[in-house]
């Protein structure tokens, strides 16, 4: 079964020491899309309250955080696409799709 949202990471802005994404929700029932910013701190959170609803080992890996060196041009992109990648595979899921922390996300 396709998900029914897929996001795009297609941007980012580095103000200081944060990085802010630019992300893309495509909706494919619709075909309707929309953009946020977020910080990768505010997706770690996502992440982290969909832990308490499945066991160990069931979300795929989250993207590592990294203490120095996260504005760097070459890690940005890549962390960009790694982000991307964990939560389209998280769309894909019906029932991890469903949690309230994910669909507060990208409605």
């Amino acid at each position: 079964m396709e998900p029914e949202f897929t996001l795009k990471f297609v941007d980012h802005k580095i103000d200081g020491k944060t990085v802010w994404y630019t992300v893309q929700v495509n909706e494919k029932r619709t075909g309707k899309s929309w953009q946020f910013m977020s910080r990768f701190s505010q997706l770690l959170d996502i992440h982290t309250a969909s832990e308490t609803h499945f066991p160990r080992g069931e979300l795929p890996d989250f993207p590592p955080k990294k203490m120095f060196g996260n504005t760097n041009p070459e890690f940005v992109v890549r962390r960009k696409k790694e982000l991307e990648n964990y939560y389209n595979t998280l769309l894909k899921s019906i029932e991890i799709a469903k949690l309230p922390e994910l669909r507060s996300l990208i409605e």
